[in-house]
């Protein structure tokens, strides 16, 4: 192997990492297989002999650490613990000891024929651990794997301790921020006097630290419809806590609990639970309509209101891009901590992202798998405003274009799903599915504003049912819960028969994936709009208008973006793949809300409330008055910020 290792088509410094590795395997089992020939030698020769053996036992017994590192079969097979990890603690000892510049590898190996038996083979493809030269890059010890062993397909390697020049210029330009927020803060809390500069001490206010922290931790309501904010926060809670079982697959050493669960009808409302994403849009296009007809005069209104919510949404959302992409990586490290692909997609997308339109590429053209509900939020407020302004004048045709798109929305999905045979949402099920079709179903239908459209346009409807008398009898809402109440039934559990393997007819599937996310959008203004009305419904709705909610309601796209890298973070730091629990899933999901939420508001206090007040400073005493005053206009992505900073 010593000889062989000097002859490998790769670079020379990794041919010569790899020759390090087997030359002193070599020279090590030579030593000790070599003994000393005491019996016609003298003293001095038996002394220079074994002086020799130590020597070389002392420059080679590292090779014993190496082999000790490499990964091995661990128990638990059969439950798909596919993690052959070895000790990632005894490549970094190598590394730090400087007895072998070595960088821990994870090598995957596909498992023969398993494409036979399960067409989603991708989640039971064997890692294993590899101790490899730092040196060589991942295309190299693949080609090195593959000389070992048909089946090897791939391999991934931890990120290298150099940092690129990118990355170090982000961090300095974070640094160099937070010396901004800081010294802003100092001056606005010892109210320096020699500050004569009104301007001056007013942009300092406007980066103030406690200032921003207080008003983004206010409890005070821009608005009356206090239920919404606690069914923003519940329901972002509860697509987070069923994220939490997706993104969990790829770090479980029982694999098979994941498919497992999926025979369990009381955790199906988590593993069916992309309807609640159509929620969120339909509470927002409802808030939003409500909160800014009533300022809707002039079409410079729409401009400013355009302004107020680009300034709200893009510098967080920049900021998280370029995070991850840049510094991501940098946070931990680990035999699990590899996100190479996540990394690559935010390189390669960061533009579509930035410019809200990656939801119009394919999925793997996407930074984070949440960004996506940006694009659709942030498209479709594009659209709500000259709606909004049309129907002013135009009231019978909006809603008659609005009704007829709805329409034929629902229409398009029935059509799609029927025809390709697609999956009827995103969950698992007893008999996988391929990852194509998923694929396929993402690009085509998940990720579309003409598929998600339903949503938008049921909240802009009912905004219109707030507004003015209402033509809906009081007898008719006496029946209204027991009706929301079957159709939530119909939504939450309609594909239990298909998800535990039952044979459905795909005239049903097709029905059911153009009617549920509709239905749940229509269940959650109902909701909204019989606590508007008055109607006793239960003490629910009641918690839901706890003030608490109010300031988390303001950053829920926020934390429902940060929740995947958060929940990656959770999981992929640890050493080792963890051993899947119903409970211990409820901990980690509970860790990842709280520590989002808290992110968010970090967000909230260092980088988006300053901007805005430092904009709107700025531009206050401006003629044109380019802002309104969003005190007035508050929704999740328009914020309610004071426009001048007392």
């Amino acid at each position: 192997m010593c000889d062989i290792t000097q002859r490998l088509p790769f670079t020379n410094s990794c041919r010569n990492g790899l020759s390090k590795i087997f030359c002193s395997l070599s020279n090590f089992m030579d030593n000790n297989w070599r003994e000393c020939n005491l019996e016609n030698a003298d003293y001095e020769q038996c002394v220079n002999c074994l002086r020799n053996k130590t020597n070389i036992l002392r420059q080679t017994s590292w090779v014993i650490t190496w082999l000790d590192s490499l990964g091995k079969m661990p128990p638990a097979v059969g439950e798909g613990n596919y993690y052959w990890l070895g000790d990632y603690e005894q490549c970094s000892i190598l590394r730090q000891t400087k007895a072998f510049d070595g960088r821990y590898c994870r090598i995957v190996l596909e498992i023969p024929e398993t494409y036979r038996y399960c067409p989603q083979s991708n989640s039971f493809n064997i890692h294993v651990g590899l101790c490899a030269p730092s040196l060589c890059t991942p295309q190299e010890i693949t080609q090195l794997a593959q000389m070992v062993t048909p089946y090897a397909t791939s391999a991934e390697c931890e990120t290298p301790l150099h940092w690129p020049l990118s990355s170090q210029i982000f961090l300095i330009m974070i640094i160099f921020w937070l010396c901004f927020l800081f010294i802003g803060t100092f001056i606005d809390v010892y109210d320096w006097k020699f500050f004569s500069n009104k301007q001056f001490k007013a942009i300092a206010q406007c980066l103030s630290i406690p200032r921003n922290g207080s008003m983004a931790l206010s409890t005070k309501r821009s608005h009356n419809y206090h239920s919404i904010q606690g069914l923003q926060v519940i329901t972002v809670s509860v697509i987070i806590t069923a994220n939490c079982f997706i993104y969990i697959l790829p770090y479980i050493e029982n694999v098979l609990f994941s498919y497992e669960s999926v025979y369990s009808w009381q955790l199906h409302p988590l593993n069916n639970f992309t309807y609640h994403i159509d929620g969120l849009i339909a509470i927002d296009t409802l808030l939003s309509s409500l909160l800014v007809q009533h300022i809707l005069e002039t079409t410079d209104n729409i401009k400013k209101l355009y302004f107020n919510r680009l300034l709200q949404i893009l510098p967080v959302f920049t900021f998280i891009i370029l995070f991850m992409t840049f510094l991501y990586e940098r946070l931990s490290s680990g035999p699990i901590w590899m996100h190479d692909d996540l990394i690559a997609r935010c390189k390669h997308s960061w533009l579509k992202n930035i410019l809200f339109i990656n939801n119009f590429f394919s999925s793997h053209q996407t930074c984070l798998d949440g960004s996506y509900l940006y694009s659709l939020v942030v498209q479709f407020f594009l659209l709500l405003l000259p709606m909004l302004f049309i129907s002013k004048r135009y009231y019978t045709t909006v809603l008659a274009i609005a009704v007829s798109s709805l329409l034929a929305s629902i229409i398009y999905t029935f059509y799609e799903v029927s025809t390709t045979k697609l999956s009827p949402t995103l969950l698992l099920t007893a008999n996988p599915i391929s990852p194509e079709i998923y694929d396929t179903y993402i690009d085509l239908l998940y990720t579309k504003p003409w598929a998600r459209a339903p949503a938008f346009l049921i909240g802009f409807l009912f905004s219109f049912l707030f507004t003015g008398e209402s033509s809906i009898s009081n007898n008719l809402l006496l029946f209204a819960p027991l009706i929301l109440f079957l159709f939530g039934i119909f939504v939450i559990f309609g594909l239990y028969p298909y998800a535990i393997g039952t044979t459905i007819p795909q005239i049903f599937l097709a029905a059911y994936s153009a009617l549920h996310r509709p239905l749940w959008s229509f269940i959650i203004c109902s909701l909204i709009y019989l606590r508007y009305r008055n109607r006793n419904i239960g003490i629910l709705l009641q918690f839901l208008e706890w003030r608490v909610f109010s300031p988390f309601a303001k950053n829920i796209f926020v934390v429902f973006l940060i929740s995947e890298p958060v929940s990656l973070y959770l999981f992929s730091s640890l050493h080792r793949p963890l051993h899947a629990t119903v409970w211990s899933l409820l901990n980690i999901a509970i860790g990842t809300i709280i520590l989002s939420n808290f992110v968010a508001f970090l967000l909230d206090i260092l980088i988006s409330m300053p901007i805005q007040n430092i904009t709107f400073q700025l531009l206050k005493d401006e003629k044109c008055d380019t802002s309104i005053d969003v005190r007035y206009a508050h929704s999740s992505l328009i914020s309610d910020t004071k426009k001048d900073v007392e």
